[in-house]
C-alpha cells in the first residue's frame, strides 16, 4: 500500500469514527429530549428503513463485490435497480399507513438509504475508501440533521401551536430527506453521465450464490432492526422506544465487536480457509474469542454500572428502565458471541446454516410475540432474550464442533 492509499485509509476511518460518533450522541439526544412517543416513532422510522435497505440493497449489491466484472457489465442498471424496488416498497408502506406525513418520510428516507447504498458499493468497487466512507454516513448524517432540525422547531413551536409533535417531525424528516435525495440524485447524474445503459441482464439470478449472499445479509439485519417495528406494531410505539435505547447500546456494542473483532480477524480467518490451514484456523478463532470475552466484559459491566446508577436520571420518563437495560445486558452478551461465531458462519461453507437458523429463530420469536396478551416490555425483552439465547447456543455448538473437525483437518469441498 502506498503513502497515499494508506492517508486516504486513515481518513476514511475517521470520516467514519466521525459519523458513527454523531449519529450514536444524536440519538441519544433524541432519547433524552423527544416525548417517548416522537422517539419512538424515530426507531420504528430507522429500523424500518434499515431492514428494507438491507432487502433491497445491501444483499442485493453486496453479491457483486465478489463478481465485479459482471457489476461492471451492467453498473448502470444495477445501481438504479434497488432503487425501483425501494419505489415499490413505499407504495406498499402507503397502503398500510393512513399517514400521509408519515409515508412520505419513510419513502424519501428509505430512497436515500438505497442510493447511498448503492454508491458505497459502486466505490468499493472503484476503490475510493473516502467514497465508501462519506456515502456509508450519509443515512447517519440525515437522521443527525433532522434530530437537530426538530429540537430546534420544538423550540419555536409558537410558530405551529396545534400542530402534533408526531407530526411536525414528520414534517421535518420528509424536508430533509427530500432535500438529501435530491443532492444524491444529482452526484448520480454526474457519476454515471455518459455511461451507457445495455440492456439489462439477470443472469446472476441463476447463481445460488446471490441468494446465499441476498438471504445471509438480510438475516443479519433482522434481529437488530425488525425488533422495534414488530414491537410497535404489536403494543404501541412508546414501547418501541425502550428498545430505542437498548439499540444505542447495541450500536456502542457492535461497533466495539465489527472494530477489534470482526475487522481484525475477519479476513485472516477468511484467507487462512482458502488456504486451508487447519491449525491457522483453530488459532484465530481461539484468538478471538479472547477478545470478544474481554469486549462482554467491557460491555456487560458499563451497561450494568449505567442501568443501576444513571439510567432513572438520564430517562426519567421511562418507567423501570433501570431494570429493562440490566435485562437487556444479557441480549447485548449474546449479541457479542454471535459476532464472534459469525466470523467463521459468514464463509460460503457456512452462510446458509447461519441463515436458516436465523429464520427459524426469527420465525418463532414472531410467533411467540403475537401469542402474547398485552405484554409488557420486560415480557417482550424477555421472550427475545430467549429466542436469542436458542440462536446463540445453536450457533456456539455448530462453531465449536467445525472447530473440532477443522482442527482434524476435515476440510473439504
Amino acid at each position: 500500500m502506498s503513502k497515499s492509499e494508506g492517508g486516504q485509509h486513515r481518513r476514511a476511518t475517521l470520516i467514519t469514527l466521525a459519523c458513527s460518533a454523531l449519529g450514536l450522541l444524536s440519538s441519544f439526544f433524541a432519547s433524552v429530549y423527544f416525548s417517548t412517543s416522537v422517539f419512538g416513532w424515530y426507531t420504528v422510522m430507522s429500523s424500518q428503513v434499515a431492514f428494507w435497505t438491507a432487502v433491497a440493497s445491501l444483499g442485493f449489491l453486496g453479491y457483486f463485490l465478489g463478481h465485479i466484472d459482471a457489476y461492471r457489465q451492467q453498473e448502470k442498471n444495477l445501481f438504479f435497480l434497488p432503487v425501483v424496488a425501494a419505489l415499490v416498497v413505499g407504495l406498499l408502506y402507503a397502503v398500510f399507513s393512513p399517514a400521509l406525513w408519515v409515508t412520505l418520510a419513510f419513502a424519501l428516507f428509505l430512497l436515500v438509504s438505497v442510493i447511498a447504498n448503492a454508491f458505497v458499493v459502486q466505490s468499493q468497487i472503484s476503490k475510493s475508501p473516502l467514497r465508501v466512507a462519506f456515502f456509508q454516513g450519509v443515512p447517519t448524517l440525515l437522521k443527525s440533521l433532522v434530530v437537530a432540525g426538530f429540537l430546534a422547531v420544538t423550540l419555536a413551536k409558537a410558530w405551529w401551536p396545534a400542530a402534533p409533535e408526531d407530526q411536525l417531525f414528520a414534517i421535518v424528516f420528509s424536508l430533509l430527506s427530500l432535500v438529501t435525495l435530491l443532492l444524491l440524485l444529482s452526484a448520480s447524474q454526474r457519476t454515471f453521465k455518459g455511461v451507457a445503459r445495455p440492456p439489462l441482464a439477470l443472469g446472476f439470478a441463476r447463481d445460488k450464490n446471490f441468494y446465499a449472499s441476498w438471504s445471509g445479509v438480510v438475516m443479519a439485519f433482522s434481529f437488530a432492526t425488525a425488533i422495534p417495528s414488530l414491537v410497535a406494531r404489536k403494543t404501541n410505539v412508546e414501547t418501541a422506544a425502550y428498545f430505542g435505547i437498548y439499540m444505542l447500546f447495541w450500536s456502542v456494542s457492535s461497533t466495539l465487536s465489527i472494530s477489534l473483532v470482526t475487522n481484525r480477524y475477519g479476513y485472516q480467518l477468511a484467507h487462512a480457509f482458502n488456504q486451508r490451514q487447519p491449525a491457522e484456523i483453530v488459532r484465530i478463532l481461539l484468538e478471538s474469542l479472547k477478545k470478544t470475552a474481554l469486549i462482554m466484559l467491557v460491555v456487560g459491566g458499563g451497561v450494568v454500572f449505567v442501568a443501576l446508577f444513571l439510567a432513572s436520571h438520564i430517562w426519567p420518563k421511562f418507567a423501570d428502565i433501570s431494570t429493562f437495560l440490566s435485562v437487556a445486558a444479557i441480549l447485548l452478551l449474546l449479541k457479542c458471541l454471535q459476532s464472534w461465531t459469525g466470523m467463521l458462519l459468514a464463509l460460503p461453507r457456512y452462510v446458509m446454516v447461519r441463515t436458516s437458523v436465523q429464520l427459524g429463530c426469527i420465525v418463532l420469536f414472531i410467533a411467540v410475540l403475537y401469542l402474547l396478551q398485552a405484554p409488557s416490555v420486560l415480557t417482550i425483552l424477555l421472550a427475545l432474550i430467549a429466542a436469542e439465547l436458542l440462536l446463540t447456543v445453536v450457533f456456539m455448538l455448530y462453531t465449536l464442533s467445525s472447530m473440532k473437525k477443522i482442527k482434524r483437518s476435515e476440510l473439504t469441498g
